[in-house]
């Protein structure tokens, strides 16, 4: 009977020091360059987060204690800007390795700085992402979504389509392939995060109409044939 108290006394003082350890030190190397990490493991929070042109977020740290029993660290983490909203489950490994499970995110396109003013929402639903111990994607499943060309039809004159696609794990990284079309225009989205967090997104349109080629040129789309146009951004997701 002594022997139970003295187990249960010290796994209780074990998850006590456990609950106090810096979210910092629990993270380690596995925190990308640029972040900086508060509080504990169990609440705190990530500063520094970065998307193109959206000023840096706050990203909110709930903990799960009985994840440790698994050898892993598990936190509910909640992103709340003005213009990007997003939760997930968080699963790093003790073993090496991270997990992004159930998340959504959500941001207003309105706040961009692109050649040509876009509405409406950007959406991701994530039902997992896993990374390696290098950072490298190794698996992922998901839907990105958009109907910015719906709502932005003003700006040039022609209703697009509603833009949809699956994430998943390339060569290259983290990639989501986005399509639509609408009165025989075919719009093609290709983002693509490294394992580095550099970005890089990519929009093409086929057999654009002559006064929706007039208005992306003047935009800084470029002509890759008389039926073809293509517009390329690169970006950081971590500031510094």
């Amino acid at each position: 009977m002594k022997k139970r108290y003295l187990f249960i006394g010290l796994v209780a003082f074990l998850l006590f020091l456990v609950a106090r350890l810096p979210l910092s030190v629990a993270l380690g190397t596995s925190l990308p360059s640029g972040l900086l990490a508060s509080g504990t493991l169990w609440s705190g929070a990530i500063d520094g987060v970065s998307l193109p042109q959206v000023p840096s977020s706050r990203i909110h740290i709930n903990g799960h204690p009985l994840g440790l029993f698994t050898l892993a660290y598990e936190a509910d983490m909640g992103l709340n800007a003005l213009t990007v909203q997003g939760d997930g489950r968080f699963r790093q490994s003790l073993l090496g390795g991270r997990q992004l499970n159930d998340a959504t995110l959500s941001m207003d396109l309105s706040v961009f700085d692109l050649p040509i003013p876009l509405f409406g929402q950007f959406n991701a639903r994530i039902n997992h992402i896993h990374l390696d111990t290098d950072g490298n994607c190794t698996s992922a499943d998901g839907t990105l979504s958009t109907d910015t060309l719906v709502r932005s039809s003003a700006n040039w004159g022609w209703r697009g389509p509603d833009l949809i696609g699956p994430v998943r794990c390339t060569d290259q990284g983290l990639t989501a392939t986005l399509s639509g079309a609408s009165q025989g225009v075919t719009v093609g989205v290709d983002l693509t995060v490294t394992s580095d967090q550099q970005g890089h997104v990519m929009v093409t349109v086929d057999n654009p109409t002559a006064g929706l080629s007039f208005a992306l040129l003047d935009a800084g789309f470029q002509s890759l044939s008389d039926t073809r146009l293509i517009w390329q951004s690169q970006y950081s997701m971590t500031k510094g």
